[in-house]
């Protein structure tokens, strides 16, 4: 398929998520609203689910910059109260990723690409704790990216409810202080 009907697809899922719920599109929609035959989409893409994933891949190159300053803590919360903003935000790709996330809690072949876009997030974190604590395992860094990522994840995504600067706050500091603790035993 070609770059440009990708992006004319890809455009006119967003561009279908202005109006609708996730759960309300369809590929005859799409293929309608791209000017495309239902068979050139079908070739492509057999669900919702695999041209949202494709479209939110394209838009997870664009990425949010992890600040480097003096405080790992600092730096992290930023970073993260960025991520939660953008993923409970009623943008089209933000309800596109709930809606995908839907799909990859009933549908296990959905998982591996969900697992993709959110491992594209958690890489400036986890390069930001190894540049702080270079005397970590990678295993002790994957568990502090799990605890920043977790609760983040669950409130934007599951419970639909937003995360504030003040509880992301919260989130790094327990993180780093779980840590901590553990490597102390």
């Amino acid at each position: 398929m070609s770059e440009k009907l990708t992006q004319q697809l890809h455009k006119a899922l967003i561009s279908e998520l202005e109006s609708k719920h996730f759960h309300e599109l369809t590929l005859d929609g799409i293929a309608k609203a791209a000017g495309v035959a239902r068979p050139t989409l079908y070739r492509r893409y057999s669900s919702i689910q695999q041209l949202a994933f494709a479209a939110l891949e394209t838009q997870s190159k664009v990425r949010l910059v992890m600040p480097y300053t003096a405080s790992l803590a600092d730096d992290l919360a930023t970073y993260l109260s960025g991520v939660a903003t953008v993923l409970h935000s009623d943008a089209p790709l933000s309800r596109a990723l709930r809606g995908v996330l839907a799909g990859a809690l009933v549908e296990a072949t959905q998982r591996e690409s969900f697992s993709r876009l959110i491992k594209k997030r958690r890489e400036p974190v986890l390069a930001r704790l190894n540049a702080e604590r270079p005397k970590w395992k990678r295993s002790e860094i994957e568990h502090t990216a799990d605890l920043l990522f977790g609760p983040i994840l669950y409130r934007v995504l599951i419970r639909q409810e937003s995360v504030s600067s003040r509880l992301t706050r919260v989130f790094v500091t327990e993180a780093l202080s779980t840590h901590a603790k553990m490597a102390d035993q």
